[in-house]
């Protein structure tokens, strides 16, 4: 007589049993049916397998206080990289505007180079400078004049004795003009007496331009050309 195995299998079809023959063994298998029920808690608690598949689910979304932190963290770092990129274009604009005073103030002290190195000696070489007037601010010698304009804050010069006046540079905050003699000794005793001005070998100027908040600072010393051979 052939062995008998019984295995069982669920099905929701009822109980019964069916003959199924091992196709391996050579032998009849006797198969149970057994009627499966829904899964139900146990102890107040869903089963572990069906827990876990919750869990899965539950992993695969966001919660609400997910969802709040990460948009709390993207706007603190929005708000930080729109602060650093404003203040790098704050910067470049400052550089900028700083750069093109700088550029005012260079062209504006090569203009007055032009005319301050050639202050002439008197008729008989004996090294009197010929400067006519020489504070501070203001400086004229022959045609030529050069002064502070502070009602528009421009310095501004002249050649044909102070008839006309033009433009020299614009934003001009201060403008200072220095004096030496021959031993480089500063000149201070505005305005200079004639033997002062007779004395004078290097004029010096200080240019302070400024525009909103930003300002540039040049200087240049100037050699009077026709004393340049003196012992």
């Amino acid at each position: 007589m052939m062995q008998k195995s019984v295995i069982t299998y669920p099905t929701t079809q009822g109980r019964g049993v069916g003959v199924k023959r091992a196709p391996d063994l050579g032998r009849v298998v006797a198969v149970r049916h057994v009627r499966v029920y829904p899964p139900t808690k146990v102890g107040g608690s869903w089963p572990w397998s069906l827990r876990s598949h919750k869990l899965r689910l539950r992993c695969g979304g966001f919660t609400l206080i997910e969802l709040v932190t990460s948009i709390t963290v993207g706007v603190i770092i929005s708000g930080i990289a729109g602060s650093l990129i404003w203040n790098a274009s704050r910067q470049r604009a400052e550089v900028s505007a700083r750069s093109e005073l700088t550029d005012m103030g260079a062209a504006a002290l090569e203009v007055m180079f032009r005319y301050i190195r050639e202050i002439p000696q008197d008729a008989g070489m004996t090294g009197q400078a010929q400067i006519d007037t020489a504070t501070a601010t203001e400086l004229r010698f022959g045609n030529i004049g050069l002064l502070l304009n502070t009602g528009t804050d421009t310095v501004e010069i002249t050649n044909d004795n102070g008839t006309t006046w033009y433009p020299v540079v614009t934003d001009v905050g201060s403008v200072s003009f220095s004096y030496f003699d021959q031993t480089g000794g500063e000149l201070t005793s505005f305005p200079l007496s004639q033997n002062d001005r007779w004395s004078v070998r290097r004029i010096r100027i200080d240019l302070q331009l400024t525009r909103s908040s930003q300002d540039a600072h040049v200087r240049t010393s100037i050699y009077l050309r026709r004393f340049m051979n003196e012992g």
